[in-house]
């Protein structure tokens, strides 16, 4: 029997088109102003981010290993952890798209804190 579909290994509803996620310089952007817009957004009268070379290889490798959503969503993630937030003993905020974005271990663990409600206790507990 002789089959449609081209790749035996794909079902095909996946082999219809769906749209292409943002690459290079575009998808670097979009992260970054993820970070921007979620992170810096109360920064009034602060220093306004600035998209360095270091911010873009890490955001760059980011978005390699995991695509542009799981990276806006370790960035949603670490908004709902009062010690990266700055509600600590030292007042000091954790947030940069450095941290985030560092290694799989920050990437997956502020990603799930996202999805999953009071996750940031369990992310300290497990730190």
């Amino acid at each position: 029997m002789t089959s449609c579909n081209p790749d035996e290994t794909t079902p095909l509803f996946e082999l219809a088109e769906t749209p292409a996620e943002p690459t290079g310089s575009e998808a670097i952007q979009i992260v970054f102003d993820h970070w921007v817009a979620t992170c810096r957004g109360s920064n009034k009268g602060g220093v306004k981010p600035v998209l360095t070379d270091k911010r873009a290889k890490v955001i760059a490798r980011a978005i390699g290993w995991y695509g542009i959503g799981t990276c806006k969503a370790a960035i949603d993630g670490i908004v709902t952890s009062d010690f990266h937030m700055g509600r600590n003993r030292s007042n000091k905020r954790y947030d940069s798209i450095e941290l985030i974005l560092r290694d799989a271990e920050h990437i997956e663990g502020f990603a799930e804190m996202a999805s999953i409600p009071d996750a940031a206790e369990v992310f300290h507990a497990e730190a």
